[in-house]
């Protein structure tokens, strides 16, 4: 039987592939969902705007299979987005079906960028315990996932009939269960700089840059630092990006704007006033919180002797637990706490939306700017074709206002064995599997 052997460093957090909330969790989901939509491999055909943006009438594929033989039907999708409408409002405030494959999802404001929000897992069809996706899961245990083919997908005569996920924890681990041929694919956050010395030069080496940004969060304790847009803009400026990507060792780059990845840096704004950021800092001192993964020490010892060097304050520093790295995110009980943060979907709108005053992250930050939100407001509203001017100009008010300071985008590594075909990491760091082929003799 023709399989893929994925290498997990951990096993996904929660098992409904609606919500994943890891990485390992989306490599799953995307074997065993059908999304609403997704370059054409989604569940829905076609996406039609009405009521000038706040209303989008949804066409579902009529071909589509559940992995008990049952038709797709709209109550699949409207049952999908109740449940995500309950457990998460946002931007879609409810969901019809107008017949047996066409839903209506009404947003709360006018977008222009629907099937990206529509992208998300939660909107993806549902239906008890069955799959509309390629996989299914045969079996769950502490070591291993095993999913076996929906036999009403269809497959071509190359494509695996099986895909293992193997819990493999360690750097030397995984490199040792690949070289072994034990696994076929590696887990993609597993390489720090260390492994990534010994194998960049790999022929069957990806890489991408994908959408997880490293950052500094101001907290309750960054006193005007963190609520003056001049002083934390002047800090964003004060630090010199490539040198904190050269202290990863290659597994991020620098990143000023997080739009940087569709629109290329913005104009960087130059100059600080040393004496005035050293008078904002909170008893003359600064203290960076952050969570005790590779290469965060690295990237956070760098930041240090930075400011250290450019405003002469004392910086400390100290690492934590994830789970307690989670409580000071939350609580905001810090002073800058160096976070490493992905969009819910990519677009510009998930990265930035968030951030205009009534967005979650603006609230929970305290942040609010009329000019941010006013560009943000424009930006939402126009279809992609159209709206590239205007998240430009949002990007440039980030930068002006910076409610936190991006320095750098995560570059993300795998191995791949030459046996397998048709598998990239995607923009989102995930690893589509609509083209995965097995090249065995």
């Amino acid at each position: 039987m023709s399989e893929i052997v994925f290498g997990l460093d951990a096993l996904p957090v929660n098992r409904d592939p609606h919500w994943p909330v890891d990485v390992n969790g989306r490599l799953l989901a995307g074997a065993l969902l059908r999304p609403l939509w997704d370059d054409g491999f989604g569940s829905a055909v076609d996406a039609e705007s009405l009521d000038d943006g706040k209303l989008w009438r949804v066409t579902l594929s009529d071909s589509l299979r559940w992995s008990d033989g049952q038709p797709l039907a709209a109550e699949d999708a409207v049952r999908a987005a109740t449940r995500a409408i309950e457990r998460r409002p946002g931007l879609v405030s409810a969901v019809r079906a107008v017949d047996a494959h066409t839903v209506e999802y009404q947003f709360a404001r006018p977008v222009g960028y629907a099937p990206h929000v529509l992208s998300m897992t939660r909107f993806a069809p549902v239906r008890d315990d069955l799959v509309l996706g390629p996989y299914a899961v045969s079996s769950w245990e502490s070591s291993e996932i095993v999913l076996e083919r929906n036999p009403w997908h269809a497959f071509g005569s190359d494509q695996p009939k099986r895909l293992v996920f193997r819990l493999t924890e360690k750097p030397d681990e995984i490199l040792a269960a690949y070289a072994n041929g034990e696994i076929d694919v590696t887990p993609i956050t597993s390489f720090g700089p260390a492994e990534l010395t010994v194998i960049k030069d790999r022929p069957d080496l990806i890489r991408r840059d994908i959408l997880l940004y490293g950052s500094l969060d101001f907290g309750s304790r960054s006193g005007s630092l963190g609520t003056s847009g001049h002083l934390r803009a002047a800090l964003g400026r004060l630090l010199r990006r490539t040198e904190i990507a050269a202290a990863t060792g290659g597994t991020a780059r620098p990143c000023w704007s997080p739009l940087q990845p569709w629109f290329g840096e913005v104009s960087e704004q130059d100059g600080f006033d040393a004496a005035e950021l050293r008078a904002a800092c909170p008893d003359g001192r600064l203290h960076i919180d952050y969570a005790d993964y590779t290469p965060n020490a690295e990237v956070v010892g760098e930041i240090a002797r930075q400011v250290r060097e450019a405003i002469g304050v004392e910086v400390t520093t100290a690492s934590h637990s994830f789970e307690d790295y989670i409580k000071l995110a939350v609580s905001r009980d810090h002073c800058l706490l160096y976070t490493l943060t992905a969009p819910e979907y990519p677009h510009p709108a998930a990265v930035l939306g968030p951030w205009a005053s009534t967005g979650a992250q603006a609230r929970h930050a305290g942040f609010a700017d009329a000019g941010f939100d006013a560009l943000v407001t424009e930006a939402c509203t126009l279809p992609d074709s159209d709206a590239a001017a205007r998240w430009i100009d949002v990007a440039r008010r980030w930068c002006e206002v910076m409610p936190k300071i991006t320095l750098l985008q995560v570059r993300a590594h795998c191995l791949r064995a030459p046996r397998v075909g048709g598998l990239d990491l995607a923009m989102d760091g995930t690893m589509p599997m609509r083209n995965l082929v097995v090249h065995d003799d």
